[in-house]
């Protein structure tokens, strides 16, 4: 599925709880934009976030399109689909649709932080 994204904090930590406030203000800000630029880069009407940080001493916010068409992407189905991808069970994103996307986002993640005259 193209457009799941990651979004990694500058400083170790495992949970939003650990963030000092300034971090906790600019991770709002920083994620909020990300979920649009996602939104609209897929054309998805939903983001999902889910945050884990289990495995390493750091949070990985992933950003999930979902895509109402597909019964494999709502709520907790969407983790199926990604072991499913893992295990080679379904088809994953192309290199050029990852690119295209990559490249929406990256576009519309600098313009959201990109000071205005």
């Amino acid at each position: 599925m193209v457009g799941w994204m990651l979004l990694d904090t500058v400083r170790h930590v495992q949970s939003p709880a650990d963030f000092a406030a300034d971090e906790a203000r600019e991770f709002g800000a920083v994620l909020q934009a990300s979920m649009g630029a996602v939104r609209d880069a897929t054309g998805m009407p939903r983001v999902y976030v889910v945050m884990f940080g289990e495995g390493a001493a750091h949070l990985h916010a992933h950003l999930i399109p979902r895509d109402p068409e597909r019964a494999d992407t709502k709520a907790w189905a969407v983790a199926d689909l990604y072991r499913a991808i893992e295990r080679h069970g379904a088809t994953a994103a192309t290199h050029d649709e990852v690119l295209r996307v990559t490249k929406r986002v990256g576009l519309a993640m600098s313009r959201a932080f990109t000071p205005g005259p």
